[in-house]
């Protein structure tokens, strides 16, 4: 039974996020390996929804020239995954673990992600239960993927907030980095759509 099945969407504080993913670890038994679902996708609508943002601008962030110069080497090498050898990560019965832990992180994050709660959360279970160096490389793509379903389920007027919210986080004094997962999983939706 996982934990979203009966506290779906309850924020919890760094200290109860530490305590959830280390019950998380306990709960959890690797049953075989398994890919990374949807990497070759990822990329193509990082690239889809880059190129969108493009339109109509006259300058670029440097982060987005990046995704736009780099876009199809690294649909080349999440495409290389998709032959027999690709990358197979240890999985759960809910599915590959680091995306299993990385949907728990969103889900009682109120899906505000920081590079530290992602580290604390990573640590966290990693005390408990050793993840694999693949798994730790896989961890932005997983969050990616679990932020997307989180942003799928807004309405238009929730999803255009998104960017005054993702600016207010900037004035805050959040960095590019910080707001980034966040950042692409709106770009990817609104390209979506």
């Amino acid at each position: 039974m996982r934990s979203d099945d009966f506290m779906r969407g309850i924020p919890y504080d760094e200290q109860a996020m530490q305590q959830h993913m280390r019950a998380l670890a306990l709960r959890e038994d690797v049953t075989g390996l398994r890919a990374l679902r949807g990497t070759t996708q990822c990329v193509r609508d990082l690239h889809r929804a880059a190129r969108a943002l493009q339109v109509g601008e006259d300058e670029r962030s440097d982060e987005l020239h990046w995704i736009l110069s780099n876009a199809r080497v690294l649909e080349a090498l999440f495409g290389a995954q998709a032959r027999p050898t690709r990358l197979r990560l240890p999985a759960t019965q809910d599915g590959v673990r680091v995306q299993t832990m990385m949907d728990e992180l969103v889900a009682h994050s109120d899906a505000l992600v920081t590079p530290e709660r992602l580290a604390q959360a990573i640590c966290a279970y990693d005390e408990v239960r050793a993840l694999r160096m693949d798994e730790l490389w896989s961890a932005p793509c997983a969050l990616s993927l679990a932020l997307e379903e989180t942003y799928r389920a807004m309405s238009e007027e929730e999803l255009r907030s998104q960017t005054d919210k993702l600016r207010d986080r900037l004035k805050m004094g959040e960095t590019t980095d910080d707001i980034l997962p966040d950042a692409f999983a709106v770009c990817r939706e609104a390209a979506w759509r």
